[in-house]
């Protein structure tokens, strides 16, 4: 990766030291070091890891484990809506709490269809991060259940004083994957004189496609050592079984198999049938266009009491182009399938196959079954009598068909995600307290451009005997196919995120390695979640789909109220216990408790224990 950046920089607003909260816990403290293990990466070493966006950023850290984790070029043959995800530990996204400045961010709500929690961190912008905090413990008792596998906490820039622009511009040795950042950033005020402090930014980026193409790691699926075979069956020219029983098939044009969408392979070599490869047609990075405005700001109301705000917008799109969709009685049809009654995908032949009709053909039912009987133009009478016994009736066959004529899959995923945090803070009765609003909101929206025919359409059309499942097809039968095309949105998705929250921490009395720290906190959350597929989608209808998708719409609320207290016992040995009561709608109440210990017997050493449930 070549890459060239300029940067004109402003300055950071000087503070005295103070104290501050660390991720994975409420009590505020000067000494950064915790009994649990945060790993923190500055801004420098974001500049220095060389990732463009925070899903390369993340992959650079050991605890984030590829595991449970969904990649934006999962999209690829997956309903995932483009969402870039953090799993610790391989325990999922599910489980692992993503915050920003502290706070909860709305889930990005698309997922594996049903997984209204994972967070989008491509959504959060890279030149706009101060720091990362990684707690690699699970912190249940103090954030809550989702927090069982740990949590990464992104801090934003903030008291900021002047101005500064950044433009960075990559591309890498091999080609694909280019890369234009443009970035600008203002701060005004400052809190100890001018008793105020804003920070607005700014920022564009386009990121390039990759393909597996594009790559001789990624070109191709297979690996003979290894005896992985990744390939499928489903290609163009089209495989055929004859039936009834499907044992005895192959390919008319084996082992000259054609590319794009059909090759002999070490695995298929002798067997008369063609592989398809999708690794050469596969996004391994989606072409991203993102952009973000960001504002924070303080306000010293008097010596003991603040008001703060965070406003942030980020809008993205993601574009996505994958092979042309597989068709054949490997894919089941959802019961609410327009098809599902008629045959043959209703597990009989049709009409049209004479003394065989209304008997079962032997693929099953409620299948994407295409069928080629005898007779019709492009049946490869030749091919077929080869394997058979001379004098045997030309049997009915079964197609596995790359559909070539309706082109690659094409999708763009739009997302935006607003986010609003008001809330005051200081000091009063020997307490450091905090309470805040936050409203944080993720919209994603799945247009569909090229490459998704509707099963309901194109089956009766690849079933009629007028389609060349072995060549090229006559210009009116390759647009009636285009024709039977879906295109448009197909679904959206809204998750909204509302609580209000307060807590405060103060020391308590003296032990021998400092004061005892306490924290008390409360939070009322609402969250909604809305998932509105297209009608069609919500039929099955939509080849490369996999399957139906229906309305959800649903709301919960969640209350709790958590508690901590911090132990200095000696210099160098700190324990800490908190506990977390929720009480979740609908579901009940779940109280979570942790213990944990630091032990610093030499300054190189740190030894470290905690026990805890989530």
């Amino acid at each position: 990766l070549a890459a060239l950046s300029l940067a004109v920089p402003g300055a950071w607003a000087q503070e005295a030291p103070q104290r501050i909260e660390i991720t994975g816990s409420s009590i505020k403290r000067i000494d950064a070091e915790t009994a649990l293990p945060v790993q923190v990466l500055t801004r420098q070493d974001i500049q220095k890891s060389g990732a463009t966006n925070v899903e390369q950023l993340m992959q650079t850290i050991s605890a984030a484990a590829s595991s449970g984790a969904v990649m934006s070029s999962a999209s690829s043959g997956a309903t995932t809506g483009s969402i870039s995800s953090i799993s610790l530990r391989g325990l999922s996204s599910l489980r692992t709490l993503v915050l920003l400045n502290g706070r909860r961010i709305a889930p990005y709500g698309v997922g594996f269809t049903g997984d209204s929690v994972s967070v989008d961190v491509g959504s959060i912008p890279l030149s706009a991060i101060e720091r990362v905090e990684i707690l690699k413990d699970g912190a249940s008792a103090i954030y809550g259940s989702d927090a069982v596998a740990g949590v990464v906490n992104f801090i934003l820039r903030r008291d900021y004083g002047g101005g500064e622009l950044a433009l960075d511009a990559g591309n890498t040795q091999a080609g694909g994957a280019h890369n234009r950042r443009a970035s600008i950033t203002a701060g005004f005020g400052d809190l100890g004189r001018d008793r105020y402090n804003i920070l607005l930014s700014a920022s564009l980026q386009k990121e390039g496609a990759l393909f597996g193409r594009d790559r001789d790691f990624a070109s191709v699926g297979y690996n003979v050592e290894a005896n992985n075979d990744p390939t499928s069956g489903h290609t163009f020219p089209a495989n055929i079984l004859l039936l009834p029983d499907g044992n005895l098939g192959g390919n008319p044009s084996a082992p000259t198999c054609p590319a794009p969408f059909a090759i002999d392979t070490p695995f298929t070599a002798g067997s008369g049938f063609c592989a398809f490869d999708p690794s050469p047609l596969v996004t391994l990075l989606p072409a991203t266009d993102r952009a973000s405005l960001m504002a924070s700001g303080r306000w010293a109301l008097s010596a003991a009491l603040e008001a703060f705000f965070e406003a942030s917008y980020t809008k993205s799109k993601q574009r996505v182009v994958i092979q042309p969709v597989p068709l054949s009685f490997a894919f089941a049809l959802p019961p609410n399938n327009p098809l599902v009654n008629t045959a043959p995908w209703n597990g009989n032949y049709p009409a049209e196959y004479g003394a065989l009709a209304g008997t079962p053909h032997g693929l099953g039912s409620a299948v994407s079954t295409i069928l080629l009987r005898p007779g019709t133009p492009f049946y490869p009478t030749a091919y077929v009598q080869s394997l058979l016994n001379p004098g045997d009736a030309l049997p009915p066959l079964a197609v596995l068909y790359r559909s070539n004529e309706t082109g690659n899959r094409d999708i763009t995923d739009h997302s935006s995600a607003p986010r609003l945090v008001l809330g005051l803070r200081g000091q009063a009765v020997g307490w450091d307290w905090e309470s805040a609003f936050l409203r944080s909101q993720s919209k994603v929206r799945e247009q569909v451009h090229d490459g998704f025919p509707a099963n309901s359409l194109i089956l009766p059309i690849l079933n009629s005997g007028r389609v060349n499942f072995f060549g090229p097809n006559t210009p009116d039968v390759a647009a009636e196919l285009r024709a039977t095309h879906f295109v448009g949105d197909a679904f959206t998705v809204e998750s909204t995120l509302t609580s209000v929250s307060a807590k405060g921490s103060r020391d308590l009395m003296a032990l021998g390695g400092g004061p005892a720290g306490l924290a008390l906190g409360a939070e009322l959350r609402r969250e909604e979640y809305l998932f509105d597929p297209h009608p069609t989608i919500q039929t099955g209808d939509i080849s490369g789909y996999g399957g139906n998708f229906l309305v959800t719409e649903r709301s919960r609320r969640v209350d709790a109220l958590f508690a901590e207290l911090n132990l200095p016992l000696m210099k160098g040995l700190e324990a800490n216990a908190a506990v977390r009561f929720d009480r979740y709608e609908g579901v009940g109440n779940s109280s979570t408790p942790k213990a944990s210990l630091r032990w610093q017997p030499l300054p190189q050493v740190v030894l470290r224990a905690g026990v805890g449930r989530g």
